[in-house]
């Protein structure tokens, strides 16, 4: 291991160092140094910092002492308060993947980790009293990001979120069940500086809500989705009381016109705001409402209306003159919404670089205003049999910048699909569900050096289509073929060997497969396909249809008869042992 020290002060010593001067003879402050450099270039797992601690003891120390953050999976809780002591300056922890975490957990992380400044508790962790969490509210005082979903502890545990932690700056309590509008109004009071505060699928009222507008000023981001008990009145008291609130959500809750004209008058810096009602709810929304929102909130950036029944082409043609800045619009399920609203939306917005107006009542007129030209336009969905190859041909020649499609029922066929990849020269993503005429024969002649994902599925992609696919796309990594029902094992055989970067293989139901051409299929691919997946609905002898099979695991019993010894090791069975298992003693994966 080669470390390069030349931009680290020098130690001051009383003599040039010796010939045989060994690496344990480093001055603490100069390995401390190196280590904590280590710690910047890592990524991930840290491996680079890890590879050091087993150096020597001191390194083993030194490098504890340079770590700042650490993500544990698969510890033990009990293991916790030994491995914590060995990391003094912890500054970032991470227990998503800690199942057992307790009371005993969050004590001994307050008791060790006096330094720590942002904690995300797994929503397993197992709190009875809630001494746990008063225990590490007193112990971390710095804290700065504190993450407790779904936590269980009573609500005079969450109390000692106010009374130790003025410093926090992002809370996040979603689906906290005894979380009440008492503890909200105290950490309120006492959490001045929050700037983040998610309360999301939670029983709090307005009167919460008129306690955060009453005491966090500083307030940006509040998410209150699926607070069903929350209305419009409470939606007014954060707008007047949070003048720099930027993004909002209010899926599922009640706005109201109040709620939504408020927003207009004094949520000037208003950037995202998510209106995710639900197919199902029945919200009344006046059109007087959006054009105080779209009056006010000029700024506006981001705004989702999926399920939004009560919302109309008018309401959305003035939110797009109101918006110009807006970058994201998402219409899906709007049924009210017609041509009349997406033509003003797509002359307006020039800047839009998401638009998705799925399950509406979009027709061909308002299709064709891609016509109008939205050059930085990057994402887009549509479905319908509206959408045909000429709206594909409108949206090539207008969206140069297009970088990922999806499309799901549509009347196109493969000439559309040329002329889309040839228009979008940078798309990266490509989905097309359920459109029988695209045989992928599109790709013939053409080169999608950009594409990376590729989804078909329920297309009529035939064995040609999909070998010329897979030439075409140099850097295709992802592949989902499911239920197309018109390729053959010996089409896939021919095809995934051509591509060097394909990491996935969806070829669920896929009839044509049977089971002597899986296992063919898992010989032929190279070692960077990660996974196949497939169905077999011709043996129903089998005690599951869905495998997922990985290059480097045992064969299941189903296939293991037809192996031989130049097959590689793979396994989809329930219970089987993962990538980096070995299944039995001195087996080791084929090439392939």
């Amino acid at each position: 291991m080669i470390f390069e020290v030349d931009a680290f002060p020098s130690p001051s010593v009383a003599s040039p160092p010796s010939s045989s001067c060994r690496i344990d003879d480093l001055p603490g402050d100069l390995l401390l140094e190196i280590l904590k450099n280590l710690e910047k270039q890592d990524t991930g797992r840290r491996a680079h910092l890890r590879a050091a601690s087993l150096v020597s003891r001191q390194w083993l120390e030194s490098s504890g002492v340079a770590c700042s953050s650490l993500s544990l999976s698969g510890l033990k809780a009990s293991k916790l308060p030994k491995l914590l002591a060995r990391f003094p300056s912890l500054a970032v922890l991470n227990l998503n993947f800690l199942f057992d975490c307790s009371e005993d957990s969050l004590a001994s992380i307050g008791r060790l980790c006096p330094r720590l400044l942002e904690l995300h508790v797994p929503e397993t962790c197992k709190a009875a009293d809630g001494s746990g969490l008063v225990a590490l509210a007193r112990g971390c005082p710095n804290l700065a990001i504190l993450s407790l979903p779904a936590f269980k502890g009573p609500d005079h545990s969450l109390m000692a979120i106010g009374s130790h932690l003025p410093r926090l700056l992002k809370l996040r309590l979603r689906s906290v069940p005894h979380l009440t509008d008492a503890v909200v109004a105290h950490i309120a009071q006492s959490c001045r500086r929050l700037e983040e505060l998610d309360l999301s699928f939670t029983d709090v009222t307005d009167a919460a809500l008129a306690a955060v507008g009453g005491g966090l000023q500083a307030l940006q981001h509040l998410d209150v989705k699926h607070c069903k008990r929350v209305t419009g009145a409470g939606v007014a008291s954060v707008a007047a009381g949070c003048p720099q609130l930027r993004v909002l959500h209010l899926g599922v809750v009640d706005v109201s016109d109040d709620g939504l004209t408020a927003l207009g008058r004094h949520s000037r810096r208003l950037e995202e705001l998510y209106l995710d009602y639900g197919a199902g709810d029945n919200h009344q929304l006046s059109r007087e409402a959006f054009s105080s929102l779209a009056a006010g909130c000029r700024v506006l950036r981001v705004l989702s209306l999926r399920g939004s029944r009560q919302v109309d082409s008018s309401a959305v043609a003035g939110l797009a003159r109101g918006c110009p800045a807006l970058e994201v619009l998402d219409l899906h399920a709007c049924d009210a919404v017609g041509d009349d609203g997406l033509g003003p939306a797509i002359a307006g917005c020039k800047g839009l670089r998401e638009l998705v107006v799925t399950g509406t009542a979009v027709g061909a007129a308002g299709l064709h205003t891609f016509s109008g030209g939205l050059p930085h336009l990057a994402l887009l969905r549509l479905n319908g049999e509206l959408v045909t190859d000429a709206v594909l041909h409108s949206v090539a020649t207008n969206c140069p910048n297009l970088t990922e499609i999806h499309l799901s029922n549509c009347h196109v066929s493969d000439e559309g699909i040329q002329r889309l990849l040839a228009g979008c020269a940078g798309l990266r993503s490509l989905s097309v569900k359920a459109c029988a005429d695209v045989k992928a024969t599109a790709f013939h002649g053409l080169a999608c050096a950009a594409l990376e994902t590729v989804a078909l599925p329920s297309c009529g992609v035939t064995d040609d289509g999909l070998l010329a696919l897979v030439r075409a796309c140099p850097r295709l990594s992802s592949l989902a073929l499911p239920a197309c029902l018109k390729l053959s094992a010996a089409g896939l055989a021919a095809a995934l060997p051509e591509s060097r970067a394909l990491r996935e293989v969806n070829a669920a139901a896929c009839k044509q497969l049977l089971r002597d051409d899986i296992v063919r299929l898992t010989r032929c691919c190279r070692p960077a396909v990660k996974s196949i997946r497939v169905s077999r609905p011709h043996c129903p002898d089998d005690e599951y249809t869905l495998k997922r099979l990985h290059v480097g695991w045992q064969l299941p019993s189903w296939a293991r008869s037809s192996a031989t010894s130049t097959s590689p090791r793979l396994s989809g069975g329930f219970g089987g042992r993962g990538l980096y298992g070995s299944s039995s003693a001195g087996a080791t994966p084929h090439s392939l």
